[in-house]
């Protein structure tokens, strides 16, 4: 696997400004839960576990989306992996965190899964959409530059 210089770059540009936006709106969740329960500080330790949190989140999206490690993955075989690795690593950070505690209900445990799998086919609609019109367009402009070609060489 030969990493080029281009594909670390991204890499270190998508985790420096993943790890930027994510910050900064988890902090702005946080205050604003805070100040609607009246709850005066955050400690320091939380806001650690936090920012580790987020730092190993955005190293999962950066290395499974960027072409640092995988070169030739689908995005469908990208986005699969990537909510796979995310979903352990999320239930390893909310019991480690105290926010998951015992075994959890069926219920809850029915409804975490069910809103990771609808983001996740939220997703592939969005892609399938997306890519069928980048399709369309693609086709039209290679008939455009064929019948150009035809004209010039008779």
């Amino acid at each position: 696997m030969k990493i080029t210089k281009n594909d670390l770059i991204q890499f270190l540009t998508w985790t420096r400004n993943g790890i930027s936006f994510c910050s900064c709106w988890f902090l702005i969740l946080w205050l604003i839960f805070n100040y609607s329960f009246g709850i005066k500080n955050i400690a320091t330790d939380n806001l650690i576990r936090m920012m580790f949190f987020i730092i190993g989140g955005v190293l999962i999206f950066s290395s499974v989306f960027t072409r640092l490690f995988f070169k030739k993955l689908l995005f469908i075989t990208r986005l699969t992996i990537f909510m796979i690795t995310f979903c352990v690593y999320e239930c390893a950070v909310f019991y480690a965190s105290g926010f998951f505690q015992g075994s959890g209900s069926p219920a809850l445990w029915l409804f975490f899964f069910g809103s990771i799998l609808v983001s996740y086919f939220i997703c592939i609609t969005i892609y399938h959409f997306y890519s069928n019109k980048k399709g369309e367009l693609y086709t039209q402009a290679l008939q455009s530059y064929q019948l150009k070609r035809r004209e010039v060489n008779g």
